[in-house]
C-alpha cells in the first residue's frame, strides 16, 4: 500500500511521521515533518490513535435528505392537473393545501416539500420525487504525466508554529 503525505500529497518514501495540527494527528512525509517540533517518526508497530467519538442515538435519515423534487415539477403538475380536468382550487382541497400554494408551485416560485410532492404524485398519478445520489466525491487534478488527489495542504494555509 502506498502511503501519501496528508499535507502535500507526495508519496512517503522511508519513515512516515506523525504531527498534530489543531488536535488532529496527521501522517506526513519527512519534508513536511521538518517544519514541526512535535513530529514523531512512526514505527511499523505504531498505530494511529483514533479519537473516540460517541455514536449518536440511532435515528433514521429524514426522508427529505434522501429524495428531491424533479427540476420540471411545475410543468408536470400543471399539465397533469389540466389533463385530469381539475381546477387549482379542487387540487388544493384534494391535497390539503391552499389554492395560492398550488398556484406558486405551478408557476415555479415554490418547490413543494417532499411530503406535498408525494401527495401530488398520488392525486395526479405522476412522478415528482427522485432519489438523490449521495456518493462522496473525490477531487483530483491531472497533469499530462500524473493524477493527484486533493490534500489538506491544497485546501488550507498552515502557519508555521511560533518558537
Amino acid at each position: 500500500m502506498i502511503t501519501t503525505c496528508e499535507l502535500c500529497g507526495r508519496e512517503i518514501k522511508g519513515t512516515p511521521y506523525s504531527i498534530t495540527i489543531d488536535r488532529v494527528k496527521v501522517i506526513v512525509c519527512k519534508k513536511c515533518a521538518s517544519r514541526y517540533r512535535d513530529a514523531q517518526p512512526l514505527s511499523k508497530t505504531t498505530r494511529r490513535q483514533s479519537i473516540h467519538i460517541p455514536k449518536p442515538q440511532r435515528r433514521s435519515i429524514p426522508k427529505d435528505l434522501k429524495f428531491t423534487v424533479v427540476e420540471d415539477y411545475a410543468q408536470i403538475i400543471k399539465e397533469a392537473r389540466e389533463m385530469m380536468g381539475l381546477t387549482r382550487e379542487v387540487l388544493a382541497k384534494m391535497v390539503g393545501e391552499k389554492e395560492s400554494v398550488i398556484k406558486k408551485i405551478e408557476e415555479g416560485r415554490l418547490i413543494p416539500p417532499i411530503e406535498l410532492a408525494r401527495k401530488l404524485e398520488r392525486v395526479l398519478k405522476v412522478n415528482l420525487v427522485v432519489e438523490e445520489d449521495l456518493e462522496l466525491e473525490t477531487y483530483t487534478y491531472e497533469t499530462p504525466r500524473h493524477s493527484y488527489e486533493l490534500t489538506l495542504g491544497d485546501i488550507v494555509e498552515i502557519k508555521k508554529p511560533k518558537k
